[in-house]
């Protein structure tokens, strides 16, 4: 699947530096721009396969809410169990569902990796009776 297929089917906004411009004419604060380029920055470290700069990433930085939850479903995907924890400890939603209505454990199960659907189960909360 090529990158650009992948970034559209995982619903991820990814903004280049160069859209940046177009995005600034759109009137988003500097905050906003600084979120974007660090999510395309996140995003691009992943699709290369540079899990190292992209934990290190995550790890000093707060996400929006919806870029931890894609996140961790592409770690499950790429069976990366030590991006999959430190999601989670983030506060990326386990169950959270993408657009084909699948959640990170769902792609856990479809990989088969049995050590990613372990913890994902320890770590889901039991709703409250």
């Amino acid at each position: 699947m090529n990158a650009v297929r992948k970034l559209f089917m995982m619903g991820l906004l990814c903004v280049s530096v160069c859209q940046l411009q177009t995005a600034a004419s759109f009137n988003f604060s500097p905050e906003e721009q600084a979120r974007l380029r660090l999510v395309n920055e996140i995003r691009g470290a992943m699709d290369s396969g540079d899990w190292g700069q992209a934990k290190e990433l995550i790890e000093k930085h707060d996400l929006p809410q919806y870029s931890r939850d894609i996140f961790l479903r592409m770690a499950v995907q790429d069976k990366r169990l030590d991006s999959v924890k430190l999601l989670v400890d983030k506060g990326a939603r386990i169950l959270e569902k993408d657009h084909k209505g699948k959640s990170a454990m769902d792609y856990a199960q479809e990989s088969g990796d049995q050590g990613i659907i372990n913890y994902l189960r320890s770590k889901i909360v039991a709703p409250a009776a």
